[in-house]
Formats: C-alpha cells, sequence, structure tokens
C-alpha cells in the first residue's frame, strides 16, 4: 500500500468545498528500492514510484537480448517531477540505444540525446554516468532498443523524486578559483552559479586522462580525472557526512574556440594541491554534451575538506548552477512553515554548533532562544527568521532563512451583553460566525457549548471565549465525473436549458449561491447542489459529466 496526497490553494478571502469520489490511482505502486527490469514482461507497464532502480532485461549482472524494443513508465507518487540518474551504461554503439521523455510514453518529448556506447569508449573520454533527467510532467519514460547482433551489459537507472526538480535561484556567487590553491570556499552551494569561461588556465593538467597542445606529454598523464583538462576551475566545501551528493544544471553553452558544443565536466577530489597527489572521491561526470547532472563523493570524512574541479569539455564555454542535495556543510534553517494564528512554530538551523537568531519584524516570542539550535516561537504576523551558523566550517560562517507564514483569524460573535446581574434570567443564546460543528463558546456560566447563564457565573469580571477551527476541512461524497472536461466553465442560466454565458471559473468577485450561477460573469460560484438524483452532477464547479450526457458542458 501507499499514501498518496492531494493538495488544494484557495484564494484569499473565498471558501471552498471539495467532492472527492472515485479515485482512481493508476499504474502499480513499487515499494521502496524495488528494483524493475525492462523485458517483455514489464513492457509498457507503469509504476508509481519516487524510489526504485531500472535494469535492461539482463538484470544486474545479465546482458541484454537481440531484437529489443521496450519501454517503461514511473510516475512520481508525490505529485511533483520525477528524475532518471545514469548509474552505469555498457550498450552496444551506434546500433543499440537508451532514451528518456518527459511524459507517459515514447511519444513524449524526448529529454536529451539517446546514450550508446560506454564510459571511456575508444577514441573518446566521454563518461555519461550521473547524467540527470528530469520530467517535469510528472512522468518519465525509459525505452530500451537493440539490433539484431551483439549484446553488452546494457544499464542501470536510479528512479527518484527530487526536491530541486529546476535549478534554484542563481545567486550572486563569487568565482571559482583558478587555481587548486586558490580554491573559493563553498558556504552554500544551492544556487551557487559559475561559468567554464576561457579566462580560467589550465592547472594541474597532470591528472588528465587526454593531452592538450602536447602537453603534458601522454607518458606523463596521471589518468586520475577522466577527460582531458582544459578551462578547469575549482571550489571547496566541508563534508558534514561521508557522502556529498551534488547535482548540477548547465545551460548557455557558447562552445569552445572551434565552435562546437560539448557542456562541462566535474570530479571531486581529496588532495592538498601538490602535483599529482589527488585522490577522486566522485564519480567523474564527463557526457561530451549538454545535459544536467550529478555527482556523489562517498568515503568522506565528515569536518575535512574536499575540492570540486568543474571544467569545459573540450574547452566549451558554460554557465551552471548547483544544488547540494546532501552531504555539505551550509548553513540551514529548514523549510519555510504555516501556521494558523495563535500557534506555535518549531525551527531548526544546521551547519554548525554557533547559532544567533534574528527575526524580521521583530517578534517577543524568540526573546532568550537566539543563541538556541532549535526555537519555539509564535509570531503574531508573517515573519522572516534568520539563523547566523558558525563553527563546523571555519570559511562559512554562513546565514540561512525561514518564513513562517501566519494565516489571520478573524471572527465576531452575538447575543453577549457587556454586563449582567447575577440574578438576570437565562440562558442566553451566543452566536458567532462559524458553524457549531468546528466552533464553541468557553467561561464561566457557559453550558452547551453556546448558552450563557449569567446565574452561573459568579459576579465579577470574566472572559467569554469564542473558539473556533478555521483550518477544518468539510468532507462530503458525491458520484461525479472523476475526468472533468476542459475549459472549466461554470453555471447555466438555468438549469437543463443547455444555456451557459457565466464567464470562465476561477476569477475573482463574490459568489452569489445557487446551482453555480452567479449574477456577474466574473465570479466563481463555489456553492455546490448535492440534491440532484443523477449521478456524476455537480454544478458550479467546472466539473464535466461524460457519463450519461446530462448537462455535459459544466
Amino acid at each position: 500500500s501507499s499514501t498518496y496526497y492531494l493538495a488544494f490553494e484557495g484564494i484569499s478571502g473565498y471558501g471552498y468545498g471539495v467532492c472527492i469520489d472515485d479515485i482512481t490511482v493508476q499504474g502499480t505502486y513499487v515499494d521502496p528500492a524495488t528494483e524493475i527490469i525492462l523485458y517483455a514482461t514489464t513492457d509498457g507497464n507503469l509504476y508509481n514510484t519516487c524510489n526504485s532502480k531500472l535494469f535492461d532485461s539482463g538484470g544486474e549482472s545479465g546482458q541484454y537480448g537481440d531484437n529489443e524494443d521496450y519501454e517503461v513508465t514511473f510516475a512520481s507518487t508525490n505529485g511533483g517531477c520525477i528524475r532518471a540518474i545514469l548509474k552505469d551504461y555498457n550498450i552496444e554503439n551506434i546500433y543499440d540505444k537508451l532514451y528518456f521523455y518527459d511524459g507517459p510514453s515514447s511519444a513524449s518529448p524526448q529529454i536529451g540525446s539517446y546514450v550508446q556506447a560506454y564510459p571511456m569508449y575508444p577514441g573518446t573520454t566521454i563518461d555519461q554516468r550521473g547524467n540527470a533527467y528530469y520530467a517535469q510532467s510528472g512522468y518519465i519514460t525509459i525505452r530500451f532498443t537493440s539490433d539484431i547482433a551483439t549484446v553488452a551489459d546494457g544499464f542501470e537507472v536510479d528512479i527518484d523524486c527530487p526536491i530541486n526538480c529546476v535549478a534554484p535561484p542563481a545567486s550572486a556567487s563569487v568565482p571559482a578559483g583558478e587555481f587548486c590553491e586558490t580554491a573559493e570556499p563553498i558556504c552554500d552551494f544551492n544556487g551557487y552559479h559559475g561559468n567554464t569561461t576561457s579566462s580560467y588556465q589550465t592547472d594541474h593538467a597532470e591528472i588528465g586522462s587526454y593531452n592538450t597542445d602536447d602537453w603534458p606529454s601522454p607518458n606523463e598523464l596521471l589518468y586520475i580525472f577522466c577527460g582531458g583538462v582544459n578551462n578547469n576551475s575549482w571550489l571547496s566545501f566541508v563534508a558534514d557526512s561521508t557522502t556529498a551528493v551534488l547535482d548540477v544544471w548547465v545551460y548557455n553553452c557558447q562552445g569552445n574556440s572551434s565552435g562546437s558544443i560539448y557542456g562541462v565536466q566535474l570530479q571531486v577530489y581529496e588532495t592538498d594541491c601538490t602535483y599529482g597527489n589527488f585522490t577522486a572521491k566522485s564519480n567523474c561526470w564527463s557526457p561530451g554534451k549538454v545535459i544536467n547532472g550529478q555527482i556523489v563523493a562517498t568515503d568522506l570524512v565528515p569536518g575535512n575538506q574536499y575540492l570540486l574541479m568543474i571544467d569545459g569539455f573540450a574547452g566549451d564555454n558554460c554557465e551552471y548552477i548547483f544544488a547540494a542535495s546532501s552531504g555539505v556543510i551550509v548553513a540551514d534553517a529548514g523549510q519555510d512553515k504555516t501556521i494558523c494564528e495563535g500557534q506555535a512554530a518549531f525551527l531548526t538551523a544546521n551547519g554548525g554548533n554557533n547559532f544567533d537568531w534574528t527575526a524580521n519584524p521583530a517578534d517577543p516570542s524568540l526573546s532568550g532562544q537566539e543563541s538556541n539550535q532549535s526555537v519555539s516561537v509564535t509570531p503574531s504576523v508573517t515573519t522572516t527568521y534568520t539563523a547566523t551558523v558558525t563553527g563546523e566550517n571555519p570559511n562559512c560562517p554562513g546565514t540561512a532563512d525561514v518564513v513562517v507564514f501566519v494565516n489571520e483569524a478573524f471572527a465576531s460573535y452575538s447575543g453577549l451583553d457587556l454586563s449582567y446581574c447575577e440574578d438576570d434570567d437565562g440562558p442566553v443564546a451566543l452566536t458567532g460566525d462559524y458553524p457549531t460543528s468546528i466552533s464553541w463558546f468557553g467561561g464561566p456560566g457557559i453550558s452547551d457549548d453556546s448558552l450563557f447563564t449569567p446565574s452561573a457565573a459568579v459576579a465579577g469580571t470574566h472572559d467569554i471565549t469564542y473558539v473556533y477551527n478555521y483550518s477544518v476541512v468539510s468532507a462530503f461524497s458525491d458520484d461525479f465525473d472523476p475526468a472533468p472536461e476542459a475549459g472549466w466553465q461554470h453555471g447555466y442560466d438555468a438549469i437543463g436549458t443547455g444555456t451557459h454565458t457565466r464567464g470562465d471559473s476561477w476569477e475573482y468577485g463574490s459568489p452569489t449561491a445557487g446551482y453555480g450561477q452567479n449574477a456577474s460573469s466574473e465570479n466563481p460560484d463555489p456553492i455546490i447542489d448535492h440534491t440532484s438524483n443523477i449521478d456524476n452532477n455537480v454544478y458550479g464547479q467546472g466539473l464535466g459529466n461524460t457519463t450519461n450526457g446530462t448537462y455535459s458542458d459544466i
């Protein structure tokens, strides 16, 4: 089994009803880390997952067969985008191909170019392990084809649903260091923006696998880096765990001196920057084309510094943006939160061992907690909290912001006078803005949630409290079409006439109630008719009826 989430977003000032019925989840739910084999028995299948592996028909250790043409689709289970990471590949060059598509079939738009050959294929320095294929539609389809002869070990692809589906906004970043010894410390990879401009000189070319301009000579190459070193530059970071995962988005490649476009290449090292003293700690990503990617560094020592080399493949001049998925010490204050007025929000900072919290606007509830790693705050208005974090990374005293959004609570009630005599008759009925199912009164003399009896309260000054839950979602059942027709129009002039002139749904204005009808052509009407005995009949929300053909334009 699996849990699926439906998200609804309303417009400020409006209530809304939600009808949920006959929910169908297409495809097969896949338990986390399940391995899928692309073969005749899985061809055309749809799997719901955010954590799986896909292998060719030979599985993890075998080879694929001749004359294969299979595809499989993965759907995100969290409602967001889904991603495929190419972890390994060995595919007959030219004749066999691995494709990726953004959508539910191979008829959907292709992502990048197909994959073939194998890492460091003779005559190349290409290594595509780490290629990242993002499907914004929430579906990613993977297709593999082979010809009539010659097979190989195949491929492994990881499927996940990342937090960053697109590149984070580019930050005003300090340029990467031109030399290993001057590597720029990165305090926040999330949004770090740089380039591989030709102004960068070749540094430590000896670590490469290909010589440029006859230097170094072939016998001096150390083959630590999978590609040739060209216009490379350097960044440094401090690890906070044994594994660090860096996602990179590559764009705006201008080409090298001959105009050829190849993208970028990357690798993480443990090094003191002396000649040849470089230990590779990550995959060497050198795709030879413009594609997004992922670098995974392993066997790291938390607290130690590591260097990331970025190079333009064959001297290409590209821009790039990083996001650190895990393993890098950066200042972090957590995800933004939304609370109701009067509730508390719990915030935790990470990335160091010394903390200093501030709030804008000032929040008295923060007082006395400023140096804590975790704080509990009860802001009365939407507030931005900033954590300044120091300690673990000496090069990077960092700051991180988190916003606590406060939904204002407002209500009024009637029936209560300002003063009573203790022998006044009662009870007095109190009425509030909200239904009695989600609201009540409390205090001396209150009974049955909404009745006040003066004689039941002793003489003195008392507080009568009106309590209401304004985050309650009312649920009800109604049998309506789960696939509303396009257009999202609402409201007939008269039910059953087929005349529809009320305008498009979900525009601003005040509802007027009724059968989804509005006095203005620019208002939605959230009032839904649940009295009809006609199946699939929901008025006023643009939900079509394709089952029985009655009022099918709703």
